[in-house]
């Protein structure tokens, strides 16, 4: 099974209805025929019934299909104009939306993650589960109208604005935007940053395309919590700073996840008290810095509503005043637990003051990779009943990694759900920025990205090829090929090193360009641009 792409076990052709409750439900004798209603399904791990079921206030029940790209659709005339839909995940899990149909055309809503917490938050806050609401052969008394419902949606959709925004996705609203579950735009946002509900409490895991760190927003909150209201807790202070000298001109920033009574939304970076750059993961590199000079550094975090936390402990960082080769210690006590959909790692190393980060792969199904500032991991990309096998990595800030851990495995619960795979095999591989700037005597590097179906082994050639900058000037010249196995959806990076001299001169450019990719793979994004800036 595919581990990434949204998968389905029928593929259909075309949307069909079929009623499920009363008369009323079905051919809408009221002779007022409701405008078209459509909308994505989107799940990573699959979803088990090719069909979405409607349930009106009235308890009346519909039925739609599900084609093989995740859409669904309602195009005749249909009784009512609010709706609690549902898809059924396998094993007892759903995924819910709540829909409400104006008289203008193409009413557009989604099932995914984000629009089932919307929901579970609403039915919750009244003391209801939703599970039992929608089983039930009555009708729904209390259902919410279209502004409380988008008030919820908005609010959820802040606290991974600055999430969307590294993904490419600034100006979409994830609950009605126009999209296919293919594992690309939106779709890999939602496979990649999902909603995961636990003993009624919520998590949202978020993944940054480009280096592959996951961190979290939202940590176990109660689904209680009103997304609705007004929020005005600041989240506690941000711990465990690590400030550490990465190469000879960078520092580099590492600390723990912190909590809030909702929601993190970013992380705001200060150097000597200035702000410097924000970012929703628990990590970040600055660069061009002087040798010899102390930095100090603190972290802010803020919520979704713009509460701000008191500033970290201060830590202190300079620049390395030679390379760094010493590998440090492997991770210990590595403990493995296992849900349907998830699986969590929890482990412990001997001095986390040296390190920047943890890699955890997975193998077995293919390799995939993340990377983590703190001991635990949650891997949401998994399938219910399938045994997975991980190991840990520690890596200091030069990029030493240790010796890996003896690999531990693990079968998550559940039936496994027979899901067919994708009918498209073609991956695309693309560049990660459209531009990128570094000082001379610098490195900067650029990141590929692979999307798709990640299924076979696909590679693309590059090289670096002058503007007006020039080469073996300016920068060193460069070329080499990039290489994906079979699953592996690693970010793969090109570094380039920029040189220095005592001329004063203007910002110059070179290209990093794709090029002779591989007959399974198509390139969208061919090239990104090296801005130099003068020292």
């Amino acid at each position: 099974m595919n581990r990434i792409a949204l998968i389905f076990g029928i593929v259909f052709i075309s949307a069909t209805i079929t009623s499920c409750g009363g008369d009323s439900s079905g051919s809408g004798s009221s002779g007022t025929a409701a405008p078209l209603f459509a909308g994505t399904v989107s799940m990573s791990s699959g979803i088990a019934e090719p069909d979405v079921t409607f349930k009106n206030p009235a308890g009346e029940l519909l039925t739609a299909t599900i084609d093989d790209k995740g859409r669904f659709s309602l195009p005749s005339a249909i009784q009512g104009e609010r709706f609690l839909m549902r898809a059924d995940l396998g094993n007892s899990n759903y995924l819910y939306s709540i829909a409400h149909l104006s008289q203008a055309t193409n009413n557009r809503q989604n099932i995914h993650s984000y629009t089932d917490l919307v929901a579970r938050t609403w039915f919750a806050d009244l003391g209801l589960d939703i599970n039992s609401v929608f089983a039930s052969g009555a009708g729904i008394s209390n259902f919410p109208d279209a502004d409380e419902i988008a008030t919820i949606d908005a609010n959820i959709q802040a606290i991974v604005s600055d999430v969307l925004e590294v993904y490419g996705l600034t100006d979409v609203t994830l609950s009605n935007a126009d999209y296919e579950a293919t594992d690309t735009g939106i779709d890999r946002f939602l496979n990649e940053n999902p909603v995961i509900i636990k003993n009624n409490r919520a998590t949202i895991i978020v993944n940054d395309p480009q280096t592959n760190m996951q961190s979290i927003a939202v940590n176990r909150v109660a689904l209680q919590t009103t997304f609705g209201e007004t929020d005005t807790t600041p989240p506690q202070q941000p711990q465990s700073l690590r400030a550490l000298g990465a190469s000879l001109t960078e520092v580099s920033l590492a600390w723990s996840i912190t909590s809030d009574n909702i929601a993190i939304a970013t992380y705001n970076v200060y150097r000597d008290g200035d702000l410097i750059s924000h970012t929703p993961f628990p990590v970040y590199r600055d660069s061009g810095l002087t040798p010899d000079t102390e930095y100090s550094y603190t972290i802010v975090a803020q919520d979704e509503a713009g509460n701000s936390s008191s500033p970290s402990v201060a830590a202190i960082g300079r620049v390395l005043n030679a390379p760094d080769t010493d590998a440090p210690d492997m991770p210990s006590s590595i403990t493995i637990e296992a849900a349907t959909q998830s699986v969590d790692l929890f482990w412990s190393h001997s001095n986390i003051g040296d390190l920047v980060r943890f890699e955890v792969t997975r193998t077995g199904d293919g390799v995939i990779t993340r990377e983590v500032t703190s001991t635990r991991f949650n891997d949401i990309t998994v399938a219910s009943g399938t045994e997975y096998c991980y190991s840990i990595v520690a890596v200091d800030a030069s990029g030493n990694p240790s010796e890996p851990n003896p690999t531990k495995c693990i079968t998550t619960s559940g039936a496994t759900i027979d899901t067919a795979p994708q009918t498209s095999t073609v991956d695309t591989i693309e560049m990660a920025q459209s531009s990128i700037t570094g000082s001379e005597g610098n490195i900067v590097i650029a990141y590929v990205n692979r999307v798709g179906d990640n299924m076979g082994e696909i590679s693309i050639d590059y090289i670096v090829t002058a503007g007006t900058a020039t080469a073996d000037e300016d920068y060193i010249a460069a070329d080499g090929t990039l290489v994906w196995a079979d699953g592996d959806i690693v970010a793969k990076r090109i570094e380039v090193e920029l040189l220095g001299d005592d001329i004063e001169e203007e910002n110059e450019t070179l290209s990093i360009v794709l090029t002779n990719t591989s007959v399974n793979a198509v390139v969208t994004q061919t090239t990104t641009t090296v801005i130099i800036s003068d020292n």
